[in-house]
Formats: structure tokens, sequence, C-alpha cells
């Protein structure tokens, strides 16, 4: 046994300032985080640095070091990396892809099987992994039987991927039937339908304490659902709960992250909101489904993303829902579609239940193999 950093030079990412990027091919790609990650290589980059601030090879492994932590890819051409990965450029003597395979296989050991172990990992860390590294001939060897092992299962991957996604097409096609089928109704601004506001601003200079109430942040809003296993808490006096507060019916939209993202609370209970998300209160006449769903539909399709703001992170501002658009048929008309809208994806969840279960199927396969390769069983 020996260490990672042994065997490879390890390169910890850094980011240009804001200043440098853009997004039309000038300059050397620049990736941020495991955003671009394929099956096995990086894709394309979607932003770009005219200032190179630490540069990972062609051929190189790069290693996501922010949650998630672990997952790797290989570059196809040279590219600046941010802080999210870091370079792992095997020395002398050393197979990259035996390296490569062995960080897969060390998947769970890295990010833990509970979630991370790490909410990062440093170049120290990542050098200090420990792995088995026998002449250069075995590793070759090894990688060869890998190689004829493995490509079974990924085929296998790849056709559930293509199944899965083939099932988002079909509620994103009834998406799109439901508002063309509304087209002739009276078109209205988001401003005329709903209420919309921000949440509270996180102020750990003012916090006192003495309120601490919980509250959603960007994190906790999912599509179409809330995940409040993790709800931080912030301090809000009285006077201002109602004014950052949503409560039952209302529709909580994403600033940033993923601009527009939104579901609509449904709690008796009100729930306080972060200034990171909007807060949609729909008028009477319209139905809160209705309304979180031609957002969905809008920014799935792509009909939103010229209403964003920023260079890398996008932002969805106030100003800018405001006066996005959607047809307002009659209220039982928007119910109608709302019900059957559900009853497409109720269908679709149920095949994806089958996908995610043969997909799980496939990884546990694949680790298994992986984990006979560098036990010396293959």
């Amino acid at each position: 046994m020996t260490t990672l950093g042994s065997a490879c030079e390890v390169i910890a990412g850094q980011s240009p300032e804001g200043i440098h990027y853009n997004q039309n091919g000038v300059g050397e790609p620049f990736y941020q985080g495991k955003k671009e990650f394929g099956d096995r290589f990086v894709g394309v980059a979607t932003t770009w640095t005219t200032r190179v601030t630490k540069q990972a090879n062609s051929g190189d492994i790069v290693m996501s070091v922010r949650a998630p932590v672990g997952p790797v890819n290989i570059l196809r051409s040279s590219a600046c990396i941010g802080r999210g990965l870091a370079a792992i450029r095997p020395r002398s003597g050393v197979d990259r892809d035996f390296i490569y395979y062995q960080l897969q296989a060390m998947q769970n050991q890295i990010a833990g099987t509970e979630g991370a172990v790490f909410a990062s990992i440093n170049k120290s860390q990542i050098e200090a992994l420990p792995i088995w590294l026998p002449p250069l001939v075995e590793q070759q060897r090894i990688v060869a039987k890998l190689e004829a092992l493995l490509p079974e299962i990924e085929h296998g991957l790849s056709l559930v991927a293509q199944a899965q996604a083939k099932n988002d097409d079909v509620v994103l096609s009834s998406l799109a039937e439901m508002f063309q089928r509304h087209g002739a109704s009276p078109s209205k601004s988001y401003g005329e339908v709903a209420e919309l506001s921000l949440g509270k601003m996180l102020d750990r200079k003012k916090a006192t304490g003495r309120h601490p109430t919980p509250y959603l942040r960007n994190v906790n809003v999912r599509w179409g659902v809330f995940d409040t296993s993790d709800v931080m808490e912030m301090d809000i006096t009285p006077s201002e709960l109602d004014r950052v507060s949503v409560r039952r019916g209302d529709v909580v939209v994403c600033e940033g992250g993923e601009p527009g993202r939104c579901a609509v609370w449904r709690e008796e209970r009100s729930m306080a909101i972060q200034k990171a998300l909007h807060r949609m209160r729909p008028k009477p006449g319209m139905d809160s489904d209705y309304l979180a769903l031609n957002l969905e539909y809008q920014i799935k399709c792509g009909t939103a993303k010229e209403l964003f703001t920023g260079t890398t992170i996008k932002h969805l501002t106030g100003e800018k829902l405001q006066v996005m658009t959607l047809p307002v048929p009659p209220l039982r008309e928007q119910r109608e579609a709302v019900a059957h809208l559900k009853a497409v994806r109720d269908g679709a969840d149920a095949l994806r239940s089958v996908a995610d279960a043969r997909r799980r199927t496939l990884v546990a396969m694949r680790l298994s193999v992986l984990a006979a390769a560098f036990r010396g069983d293959l």
C-alpha cells in the first residue's frame, strides 16, 4: 500500500475572478465542480476564462472536492479548474486508468455511505488517501480485465438513463400540451395573479438568539416538494414573522441555484423563508398548483432563461418574476388541468421507481466488480 500523493501529483483548483468569465468560448474552458461530469469524461464547458489560475491537462483525472465529495472524471482537453475540483496526474510508472478505477472503487470510503464524511476535502487529504499500487504490468492487466467486464454494466446504466429521460419527456410534453390548450385564455403577468415578496435576509451580525425561528433555504425547495429534514433557524421577531413566512397554498420559488425551482407549501403551519426564496401568494381566481406548473414549464422548456441575471451564477429576480406571463382560464379549468397532470406524473413516478431499482442493482454490481479488482480477486 502507498498513498495517492506518492503515485500522483495533486493540483488543487483555484477560481479566477468573475470578471474573467465568459460564455463565448474565449480563453480556456473553466470547470468549477462536477456539473459537466459525464459517465467517464468531462463534458463540454459552458464557461470559459481569459485568466487561468490553476490548469489541468488533457488526460488528467479530476475529482469533485466539495459536496458531493469524491466523484471523478477524466479531462479530454486542458482546462482551468476552480475550487470545486482537484486534478490528479499520475507519475511515471502509474497507469492513469488504474488510478481512475481505484478512486471509483473508493467512492464510499471518500464520501461515506450515509452522506459525505467531508463537506469538502483538501489537497493534503487527497494526497493521504491510501491506494494499492502493484507493478505497472499488473496495473495494466487489471485495467484490461475491468474494461472487458464493465461495458455490459455501463450499457445497462445507459439504457436506464435513456428510459428515465423519456419518462421526463412525457411529463414535460404533457405540461406543454396543457398550456398550449389554454393559449386562447387571457394572458396575465405573475404580478397580476399573485402577490410576490422575498424572505428574510440572514444577518448573523444582528442575531440576538431571542427569537430562533425555523426557516426554509434554497436547498429545502425541490421541484414540487420540500425537503425539511435539514431546516435551520435564525432570529425573526414576531413583528416581521408574517411578512417573511409562507402559509398553505403559497408557491415558494428559488431565486438562485436552480432559478425558478418551486413547490407549493401544503402544510397548515406557516414557515419562514430566507431572502434567497420568493413567495408567490395567488390572488382569487388563481390556483396555486397551476401557477407552479406554469413556472416549471417555462423553466424546463427554457423560455424563461432570457430573464435570468448573472454571468456564472444565475438568478431570477423579483422584478423578472413579476413580468412573466401565463394563460389564465377559469379556475375550474385550471384545477381540471392540474388533476390531469397529477395522473400523468403518478404514472411517471411508478415507472421511475422501477428504473431507480434497476439502476441501484447495476451500480451495486459495478462497485462489486471494482472492489474485487482492488482486492486482487480479478
